[in-house]
């Protein structure tokens, strides 16, 4: 604890992940041999080829960067939350490459002054996301529902539909969570609120640029 104050999840080494489900080989399933045999097509994008599988990237999500987490308004995932004075950044994209914030290259040194887990309280950029997304009562029925990410640095919240979803580290590991009961037929909005930095920080560091965002699908 930082005084009196609980620490935040993304300072607590003890908090991986939650509701994120546990790591396992990217298989997916095809209710057709044609389309399960398209995946190993030349240049085939194996998830696109899957039946059942729906991207959310490759498009322009409403977008704010706010310099802490402190700074983000509570309601940002609700559904009715105005965000017309916010911007659109493309998905998957690193929020430094898309002109918000520094990236920063280091080798051996530190980022952020050396004080794990913490990370610093006044300049912790943060960057928040909206996406609407449509699927169908077919789409839907009979099946469980899970929402995939490829690649969050450093570590996110994500909502759907104002429901909170999960967290999640490991900003290079598959972050996989089941959202059966609050997705829906129709309209979808999905929410996620993405930190720089964290007490992961301190382990993922390498001879490396220090990007943030959404960077894989």
């Amino acid at each position: 604890m930082r005084g009196l104050k609980p620490v935040p999840d993304w300072e607590n080494p003890a908090v991986l992940h939650i509701n994120r489900r546990s790591s396992h080989a990217p298989l997916r399933s095809h209710q057709e041999l044609g389309s399960a045999s398209r995946c190993f097509d030349v240049g085939s994008n194996s998830r696109v080829a899957s039946q059942g599988v729906k991207l959310l990237s490759g498009c322009d999500w409403t977008f704010k960067l706010f310099p802490t987490p402190a700074a983000v308004p509570q309601n940002f995932m609700a559904i009715d939350r105005d965000v017309t004075d916010w911007c659109k950044i493309p998905v998957p994209c690193s929020w430094e490459c898309a002109g918000h914030s520094i990236p920063i290259y280091t080798n051996f040194v530190y980022p952020i002054p050396r004080d794990p887990p913490y990370v610093p309280q006044d300049d912790n950029p943060t960057g928040c996301y909206r996406h609407e997304f449509n699927l169908t009562d077919e789409q839907l029925k009979d099946k469980r529902v899970f929402l995939q990410f490829e690649g969050v640095d450093s570590v996110f919240y994500c909502w759907l539909n104002g429901d909170f979803v999960g967290f999640s580290k490991d900003s290079r590991l598959t972050a996989e969570f089941e959202v059966t009961e609050v997705v829906r037929p129709g309209s979808n909005l999905l929410a996620v609120q993405v930190i720089r930095w964290s007490d992961a920080t301190y382990l993922e560091d390498q001879d490396m640029w220090r990007m943030s965002g959404i960077h894989r699908e």
